[in-house]
């Protein structure tokens, strides 16, 4: 544990150096892929290839808030030709689903070439909408092909985490140096780090729900649980300070998922009462209290609030182009061109609704794909942390497309999580007990 500690300190000075100069960020973006690339080149090694996927996946939005100098997809372009790349040099495995998830839209997506818009912008927009669903078929494709033991998933979890820190270190910083920061209900960009909160939000999320799977491993001694402890607080209270109230949702939904499943260890039953009577405590006596107070009150007023923030009327304009273009949609990208009851080219917030207005029929289709998918890996798994994991990462993956879509490469990576092989815990070693020979009476 004591490596992860210099990792987490390492990327925590890294980020404030990337926020300072985007030079560095830029650097750390191509040689992340680089790395990756010489990695999975060699085929020999797929949970290296799986690190740093998981890596990429935690620093995308390390990249984007720091203003590295690539372009707007590159986390989920990077994170997939990693991917494809160590399963070129070993070969690919029989799983036709995620294949046939994306294959299915494409047939719409060269509907947007019958519009008048310029050849360039149309690369955008194909890019920007078809580059979620292509990042998770390499996710799937990858992950099929992977069993991992509870302490190789560790070193996932950390590899995820390390840039996941550093994000929130950026926005702790830009809040603890700023003069005056103002509250509102709103989503808050300035204690986001400068950045978008929603997309913040999601990323810290995933980084608290990664520390409460290790937290719950009793394997885990006492320093390294408060170390653990620490970090997840840490991510929350960040998260929460974005005022972008679905990542807590996500966070909480996911680590919900795991622990019905977990609790029937009866070890792990301990530590989840454990965890969940020290948060309780932590939230109610010197979390919330002191939020509240540092935000005057506006923290609560935002939580306390059941407003969708117009995504209510997102998804109904949704459902009425797929209404109007029933078989073959609109075409990838061309919904905000269509929706007659919203100010403004709004982008899809959630990406089941924009399957249907964009792809029609064929869209219907990979969202039942996506659904069948997630099945097919849980009743796979055999253990109970395997099912667990899959539940967990199903539910979050789920969460963040209907709340966020796939703007980023996370719910693709968390998604393709859910199809790992999670192999039981080895056997703890016997202590040998040695006990005196009683003299020979002669």
């Amino acid at each position: 544990m004591i490596r992860y500690f210099f990792l987490v300190v390492f990327h925590i000075l890294l980020a404030l150096a990337m926020h300072r100069f985007s030079m560095v960020s830029t650097v750390h973006a191509i040689g992340a892929v680089f790395i990756g690339l010489f990695w999975a080149g060699g085929g020999r090694n797929m949970e290296r290839t799986a690190y740093l996927g998981a890596y990429i996946a935690g620093s995308e939005i390390l990249w984007r808030m720091t203003k590295a100098d690539v372009f707007w997809e590159y986390g989920k372009y990077a994170m997939s030709l990693v991917f494809l790349c160590s399963l070129f040099s070993r070969g690919f495995k029989r799983v036709p689903f995620p294949i046939l998830f994306f294959l299915l839209l494409i047939p719409s997506s060269f509907l947007g070439a019958s519009v008048n818009i310029p050849l360039h912008i149309l690369r955008k927009i194909l890019s920007f909408n078809l580059s979620g669903p292509f990042a998770l078929m390499a996710a799937v494709l990858f992950f099929s092909r992977i069993k991992f033991r509870p302490d190789q998933l560790h070193h996932l979890f950390f590899a995820y985490l390390a840039p996941a820190i550093g994000i929130a270190a950026i926005a702790f910083f830009d809040i603890y140096t700023a003069e005056k920061i103002e509250f509102t209900t709103e989503s808050n960009f300035l204690t986001s780090g400068g950045f978008g909160p929603n997309q913040i939000s999601g990323a810290l999320s995933l980084g608290a729900l990664f520390s409460y799977f290790l937290l719950l491993d009793p394997n885990i001694r006492k320093f390294s649980r408060l170390f653990i402890t620490f970090i997840g607080i840490f991510l929350l209270i960040q998260c929460v300070l974005t005022f972008s109230r679905g990542g807590l949702y996500f966070a909480a939904a996911g680590a919900s998922a795991a622990s019905f499943f977990l609790i029937q260890n009866s070890r792990i039953r301990n530590r989840i009462i454990s965890v969940m009577i020290l948060m309780a405590a932590l939230s109610t006596y010197i979390v919330i209290p002191r939020l509240a107070k540092f935000t005057g009150g506006a923290l609560l007023e935002r939580f306390e609030s059941t407003d969708l923030t117009h995504r209510q009327d997102i998804i109904q304009s949704d459902l009425q182009i797929w209404k109007e273009h029933f078989y073959f949609g609109v075409g990838a990208g061309q919904a905000r061109y269509h929706r007659k009851n919203l100010r403004g080219r709004i982008a899809a917030h959630t990406e089941f609704t924009r399957l249907l207005a964009e792809h029609g029929m064929f869209g219907l289709g990979a969202l039942l794909l996506l659904i069948l998918m997630g099945l097919t890996f849980f009743k796979r798994a055999k253990t109970i942390k395997g099912k667990a994991l899959s539940a967990s990462t199903f539910v979050w993956s789920f969460m963040y497309m209907a709340g966020y879509a796939m703007r980023v490469a996370a719910p693709s990576f968390v998604f393709g999580l859910a199809a790992l092989s999670l192999l039981p815990d080895r056997p703890r070693p016997q202590k040998m007990q040695v006990t005196k020979e009683e003299p020979i009476n002669e």
